[in-house]
């Protein structure tokens, strides 16, 4: 089963061809906004080769709840968080194994934490798990990673980020 993010359609990724349930959330179709991408999207849509579904605000608030532990929250929009909650609702409730089909780094490491599948279509994919951890980079002050702001409460600055930790990913494992 798969669950297809807007990269996916941008990097060329056609789902008529491919034989797995599709599955993408209603917000998708407002990203995808090149002609021959919105193009296979529709077609993939209309032929019932991909459906439309969005996930309960519960599978949203524990995609958040990882996001903020991972601290990827912050990078995350409301589309890629829906689009994790669907595939972890799909894995929860049909006791299947769903890939998140996305070429974004924040979705992935926060799908690995989820124990959710993910492929990338144009580029390589996480080659490690990160912890983010939020500092400032006037006052040097440091932020958990579930830390809410991304305005320092001391100084005013602007909140970065940097890894407080990183395992390698065992490919092998994941194949």
């Amino acid at each position: 089963m798969l669950v297809l993010d807007a990269s996916s359609f941008i990097g060329g990724f056609n789902p008529q061809f491919a034989d797995f349930e599709q599955y993408t959330v209603p917000e998708v179709l407002d990203e995808v906004k090149t002609r021959r991408a919105k193009f296979v999207l529709d077609v993939s849509i209309l032929s019932g080769k991909v459906k439309v579904l969005s996930p309960e605000d519960e599978y949203v608030e524990i995609v958040k709840r990882e996001a903020r532990n991972t601290g990827d929250l912050w990078k995350l929009d409301a589309t890629d968080i829906k689009l994790l909650a669907l595939a972890l609702k799909l894995k929860r409730e049909r006791n299947v194994e769903p890939i998140i089909v996305s070429d974004d780094y924040a979705i992935q490491n926060v799908a690995r934490r989820l124990s959710v599948d993910f492929t990338p279509v144009a580029y390589s994919g996480i080659k490690e798990e990160i912890q983010w951890r939020l500092y400032c980079p006037f006052c040097k002050r440091q932020y958990p990673s579930d830390y809410s702001g991304n305005i320092c409460p001391e100084c005013g600055g602007e909140l970065k980020r940097k890894v407080a930790w990183k395992k390698r990913i065992n490919k092998q494992k994941d194949d």
